[in-house]
């Protein structure tokens, strides 16, 4: 069994009384007593890079990464629909709490399109089908709904740059070594989710339009000579 919550638990005894013979767990979580591995824990890591630890625990070795919807003749595959560059934002999550205004998004759309940018947007739904409409121009650029799995992961694969608030979309990128550049708003201890051995970057807490811009274009700058 593992525990993969750092600092709570509260299943402890359970498992234990379940006579469960391996039961792991970080060595920060409270109630620590009942679990026969405790694994370190290191401030600042990505949790991923956490949970790795954990299944050394078990005997279960650093393996190469495998998914098939990241085989490179996938990513080769560029849909014929979207521009040959192209920005993609991803504007919201499944918690509304880490979400900007969308008067925010208008003007970040605005800035980056008098920089002569092609902006693509992507999301989930029809709430966040009508906030995209209500901030760009060309219809095709809403790509909200229009994607199964696969093409997500290409449309991310492809993007020159993705800015988006904490979602699944911020991993994908780093997956692909799409540059991204991923705003925290309300996320708590945001290191435990940044991929932080990826070609992005992060913004925590309250920011402007203008900052984000900034910020975006100086990461593009970095990290596009090196795909």
């Amino acid at each position: 069994m593992l525990n993969t919550y750092p600092f709570y638990s509260g299943i402890s005894g359970a498992f234990f009384k379940a006579k469960i013979f391996v039961r792991i767990a970080f060595e920060t979580v409270s109630d620590s007593a009942p679990y026969s591995h405790l694994v370190p824990w290191q401030d600042g890591k990505y949790l991923a890079q956490q949970y790795q630890k954990m299944l050394q625990a078990l005997g279960v070795g650093q393996t190469p990464f495998y998914s098939p919807w990241l085989t490179p003749e996938l990513l080769r595959e560029k849909r014929a629909e979207l521009s040959e560059s192209y920005f993609l934002f991803h504007l919201a999550s499944a918690e509304p709490e880490k979400d900007f205004p969308l008067s925010f998004w208008q003007e970040l759309y605005r800035l980056m399109r008098k920089e002569g940018h092609t902006i693509y947007f992507t999301g989930k739904g029809e709430e966040q089908k009508r906030a995209i409409a209500q901030i760009v121009e060309e219809r095709e650029h809403n790509l909200c709904d229009q994607l199964d799995w696969s093409g997500f992961i290409q449309t991310i694969a492809h993007a020159q740059l993705l800015i988006s608030v904490d979602t699944a979309a911020v991993h994908l990128a780093a997956a692909v070594h799409t540059p991204f550049l991923v705003l925290y708003r309300a996320t708590p201890d945001c290191h435990f989710w940044y991929p932080s051995e990826a070609y992005g970057d992060f913004i925590v807490g309250e920011m402007t339009p203008r900052e984000v811009q900034g910020h975006a274009l100086q990461l593009l700058e970095l990290y596009a000579p090196c795909r």
